[in-house]
């Protein structure tokens, strides 16, 4: 990924902060779900998994559309 200067921190170092954002949101919301019954600690690995693979799928999803009204240059941030 280029590292493009904004303000204070890298387009890759404010990346980072929100992929550790969505994290911690990600265990927050499975930890309230268990403790209001709405699944069961069993389910939790599962849970994760299956949150995962709709966030890949969307990542999919937005980086298709991103590609088709962005410029080749701004496009190939999200080549991986």
């Amino acid at each position: 990924m280029t590292e493009i200067k904004q303000g204070s921190f890298t387009l890759l170092e404010c990346a980072e902060r929100m992929l550790e954002a969505s994290r911690t949101m990600t265990i927050f919301c499975i930890e309230e779900a268990i403790k209001q019954g709405h699944i069961s600690e069993n389910d939790k690995i599962e849970l994760m998994l299956a949150f995962a693979d709709l966030m890949e799928k969307e990542a999919q999803t937005f980086k298709q559309s991103f590609k088709r009204t962005q410029s080749a240059q701004k496009s190939e941030i999200f080549n991986f």
